[in-house]
């Protein structure tokens, strides 16, 4: 509906360019996020372009916004006039505007369309996946679509109620009647309604005009001796629709003309929240500039340039700006209080400004001095050793690479979609218990460690493999690679990754984008693209930052954090932070050589991530990949050379004082880096507690992003962890894992006879125990619990299943022969630990969605081997025996494990 694009001023065009009017509240309003850089938008609009022409061809009333993601307004235009339906665009020349409905409406990746009600919100989930649907669906497919769309966005009632002649009694009483169901959903009796009762009826709703509006805002009519109106659960999204409807035309009926001129605005009340610090305060300006240099004053922020500012009433996401500044006048003018949300420099200890760069063109100024020096350094320092040419490029290409994080727009791009006040308000909340221990400021590791949930859960995804742009479906198989598009070379994608679909047969494009901007678009990928986008996230929110690359192909994060005086190590697409020995603990990753990148300096950090560097098997890896490892260290110094000296240039060009400050900072740094690197000491010097040494388990397991299948063929799942299964994208891994003196007493599988839905472990410590469970809801009721009591000294020896886009049927067995089995007879068999593989599970990994979709084991080898094979024979002898005499297997496995401890505690 219209009724948000008015409040919202949106400046609309066609395709002539001409103004456009805002259209009636009998239409429905789409808004459709899309750029011609995108591959899965080029294929999409054609099919919205057919879905427009038919639903105006049946009279249908419908509006689509086009909302550009373009890089150009050139390339939106050639765009919106030459691929798109003879619909509305949103004006290029207002990027704010496009980028505060993006953020608005949540929207994480294009193509988007968004189906608006009254009120601006989103009223349908998914509006490209439905327009899909509606055209493979056929006539029927269409209709049943479209009054969907009118029910949802509150047309319907709109439409019968711009015509109705009810009267406003009968208009009071409709959303009377809808109120008492919204108010409490689940009493039925609210859900029907009788005509015989004397106010329904003389209110007018059993009339033809009553019909009309009850029926439009989703109500059933019901016919017969006892006619009347119902309205099930399912409507009752329809109503909520319609109550907006039915308030603006009573309001409408009601209302008198009154004239009303806004005085001028007052002085805002404020709340201004910096760090865990929060100030009262009142604001009479609206101008950016001075507000900053209030806030510096504020909170004693020595570098004013530093500071960024995000309220959510000015702005949805993204800085505050000059023109967002305007909701300060209207919150004054409402008595409304504004809360701002202040970020300063993290790195408070480096006397670096904060901005070395006012402009995109001084940033790839500061790059074009970079890649010169480079160029020359290179040559002349490390030109003529035995490096392999391949690893000295990758070297040099990182080093320009990481510009990218300094350039203002793209980390203007980046802030645009982070929500740093749902982000601000976490941190504190998390520091303060922290704080309350030693006083310590925590708040930039308590926003790091937000800041790494939230890209992990909330904003990236994991790809193994795209679904088809053209039906959705999940089962694509890759068909190899090819060279870029122009379009996709601008998001510098070196080769696209193509995959036919197995269902309609369609070819799938996905370019491996390698600028972070793209990718705050895209927002998937692997490693190296979930790495690429963090390191611009982060760095645009105030942290310092490094670009990790590990030879034996992993990419990862570093920052770093202030108060501990050290550079952090992050893995976005893990959600792991300061576990730099995962990889060759956990992992079991045989690494070689690993460094880091950052705008003032390129160094190996191999010690950090490894205890066997010295080892002669760890420098033969060296060796092997590099080709000379003398060569190799000389290129990195050549790199760390040349990006210091422009740093520091650039620190002369912007603050020639602080010049000598600034070196000492990094030499300090540097040297202290070098001494600790790769000690089993801590590295900080602060006091206080490591917020970030609960990820101890990391450093045990192993890898848990990619499909089971791709981390195998990667010998990164781990020596101890066995797996089966697929990973999809709303997988979700629980670790089911003792504490400390804990052992497992009893597993049970939830289950019923389609799948298997999860694990439930009783762990017990002496007299305590605890239940930890990983399980997903059923479509079929509450699964079946099928359990089975591990005995002390007794293990679990197999746990085999079948499998196929799930877990279908799972059976674990004990060393004493006892077993549980649950599920159905779907998938194809498996194995992940065998009886005889001299195995025992010491815990599980489950993965999980609308079912089990994968399960892992977590091993040890049994202790005492031959005292278990005499075991075994003594138990298999005494079960046989007890079987032959009647007793059932579970009975008798029972009674042959006691009396097998009993001869074996007495040395029988």
């Amino acid at each position: 509906m219209s009724g948000f694009l008015s409040r919202a001023n949106l400046p609309l065009m066609t395709k002539s360019g001409q103004r456009a009017a805002v259209p009636d509240d009998q239409t429905v309003v789409c808004l459709y996020f899309s750029a011609h850089w995108c591959p899965p938008c080029r294929q999409f609009t054609p099919m919205l372009k057919q879905f427009y022409q038919l639903a105006r061809s049946v009279g249908m009333k419908i509006e689509v916004v086009f909302v550009s993601s373009d890089r150009s307004e050139a390339e939106m235009l050639d765009y919106f006039r030459t691929e798109h339906g003879d619909w509305l665009a949103l004006s290029y020349s207002d990027r704010s505007q496009a980028q505060w409905l993006g953020q608005n409406f949540g929207v994480r990746g294009i193509p988007s369309l968004k189906v608006l009600n009254y009120d601006g919100e989103s009223c349908v989930a998914d509006g490209r996946t439905e327009v899909m649907r509606a055209l493979q669906g056929g006539p029927s497919g269409m209709v049943n679509c479209l009054q969907s769309w009118k029910a949802l966005s509150g047309v319907s009632a709109a439409t019968a109620l711009d015509t109705s002649k009810l009267s406003l009694q009968g208009k009071e009483l409709a959303l009377k009647l809808l109120n008492n169901v919204l108010g409490r959903p689940s009493e039925t009796k609210f859900r029907t309604i009788k005509l015989h009762n004397k106010t329904i009826s003389q209110a007018g709703l059993g009339s033809p005009e009553g019909e009309a509006v009850m029926t439009a805002c989703g109500w059933q009519k019901v016919v017969g001796s006892d006619p009347g109106y119902t309205v099930p659960p399912v409507n009752d999204a329809w109503l909520r629709a319609s109550r907006g409807a039915l308030e603006r035309a009573i309001a409408k009926e009601k209302a008198t003309v009154v004239t009303a001129s806004m005085g001028p605005s007052g002085a805002v009340r404020a709340k201004i929240s910096y760090a865990t610090h929060a100030e009262e305060i009142e604001i009479e300006t609206v101008d950016l500039s001075t507000l900053r240099a209030l806030v510096s004053s504020l909170f004693e922020i020595e570098d004013e340039n530093s500071v960024k500012m995000f309220s959510e009433q000015l702005r949805a996401e993204g800085e505050v700006c000059q023109e967002g500044l305007k909701g300060l006048s209207l919150a004054g003018a409402a008595g409304k209080e504004v809360e701002i949300v202040v970020l300063s420099s993290l790195s408070p200890s480096n006397p670096c400004p904060a901005k070395l760069v006012g402009s995109d063109s001084e940033a790839n100024g500061w790059a074009q001095e970079v890649r010169a020096g480079l160029t020359a350094q290179v040559e002349s320092k490390a030109g003529g050793v035995g490096v392999k040419d391949s690893v000295r490029q990758q070297i040099v290409n990182n080093a320009m690479h990481v510009q990218l994080y300094e350039i203002p727009s793209n980390q203007q791009a980046a802030l645009s979609v982070v929500p740093v006040v749902e982000l601000h308000k976490k941190a504190v909340s998390r520091c303060r218990a922290l704080a309350e221990e030693d006083g310590s400021p925590y708040y930039a590791e308590c926003l790091l460690e937000e800041l790494v949930q939230w890209f992990k859960k909330s904003f990236f995804k994991w790809m193994d493999k795209p679904e088809c742009d053209a039906c959705g479906c999940k089962n694509t198989e890759s068909q190899g690679t090819t060279t870029p598009t122009p379009d996709e070379a601008k998001g510098m994608a070196s080769r696209v990754e193509v995959y036919r679909c197995t269902v309609c047969g369609s070819i799938t494009r996905y370019p491996r984008y390698n600028h972070p901007v793209a990718l705050l678009h895209t927002r998937s990928g692997r490693c190296g693209e979930w790495a690429n986008c963090f390191c611009l996230v982060a760095r645009s929110v105030g942290f310092e930052v490094r670009h990790v690359i590990d030879a034996t192909d992993h990419v990862w994060s570093e920052v770093w954090v202030d108060r501990q005086q050290r550079w952090v190590h992050v893995d976005p697409c893990e959600a792991v932070i300061d576990a730099p020995l995962m990889y060759e603990s956990g992992w079991k990753k045989s690494l070689s050589w690993v460094w880091a990148t950052s705008r003032d300096g390129c160094r190996d950090v191999t010690p950090r991530y490894t205890r066997h560097l010295s080892t002669e098997e760890f420098q033969s890896r060296r060796q092997a990949y590099a080709g000379d490892v003398k060569g190799m260290e000389e290129v990195l110094v050549a790199v760390n050379d040349t990006l210091e000296k422009c740093y520091f240039d650039r620190v002369r060009k912007v603050s020639p004082g602080v010049v000598e400050a600034v070196r000492k900072f990094d030499h300090d740094r540097s040297a202290r880096e070098s001494t600790t690197i790769g000690s089993d000491e801590d590295e900080s010097f602060a006091t206080g507690v490591n917020p970030f040494r609960d990820s101890k388990t990391a450093l045990s397991s192993g890898r848990q992003t990619g499909s089971v299948e791709w981390r195998k063929q990667r010998g990164e799942l781990g020596e101890n962890l066995l797996e089966h299964g697929p990973t999809h994208a709303d997988t979700v891994f629980v670790d089911l894992m003792p504490k400390e003196g804990e052992e497992m007493s009893e597993v049970q599988i939830l289950a019923d006879d389609n799948a298997v839905y999860g694990l439930e472990i009783m762990w017990c410590s002496g007299e305590t125990c605890r239940k930890a469970c990983a399980m997903s809801s059923s479509p079929h009721g509450k699964p079946t619990a099928h359990a089975l009591v591990i005995d002390k000294g007794e293990s679990i020896t197999e746990v085999v299943g079948r499998c196929g886009s799930w877990v279908d049927f799972l059976k674990i067995r004990t060393s004493s022969g006892r077993e549980i089995s649950a599920g159905g007879n779907g998938g194809a068999e498996f194995s992940i630990v065998k009886g005889d593989d001299g195995k025992r599970v010491i815990g599980f990994r489950v993965g999980y969605g609308g079912h089990m979709h994968s399960i892992g084991a977590y091993t040890a080898a049994l202790v005492d081997q031959g005292r278990q094979d005499a075991a075994k024979d003594v138990m298999k002898e005494l079960f046989t025996r007890y079987v032959e005499e009647g007793m059932d297997q579970n009975a008798a496995a029972a009674k042959a494990l006691l009396e097998t401890k009993r001869r074996l505690t007495r040395g029988q």
